[in-house]
């Protein structure tokens, strides 16, 4: 499920929300200003995808379950490689 997950879901800055919801309101923002992220940036929603981005997009889908499925992960080749979240 983790090799699904990190090709899916690769990009994980919604992890580091809690970084600056846990501060008080003025080290949040100063943090914000520092690290150059808007104070939008975690709650922006992404646009819907059209027609035959979802057609695409659940092939995708399919096709890496499959991966799964059938050989225990997914393809080595990525244009991207997965980050993991710091503990």
């Amino acid at each position: 499920m983790d090799c699904l997950h990190d090709a899916i879901l690769w990009d994980i800055d919604y992890l580091g929300e809690s970084i600056f919801t846990d501060l008080p309101p003025e080290q949040s923002r100063a943090l914000k200003q520092n690290m150059d992220v808007s104070d939008g940036y975690f709650l922006a929603i992404a646009p819907d995808p059209t027609s035959e981005q979802v057609t695409n997009l659940l092939g995708n889908l399919l096709s890496l379950c499959q991966e799964v499925a059938e050989e225990g992960g997914p393809r080595k080749a990525t244009t991207r490689k997965p980050r993991r979240p710091r503990n």
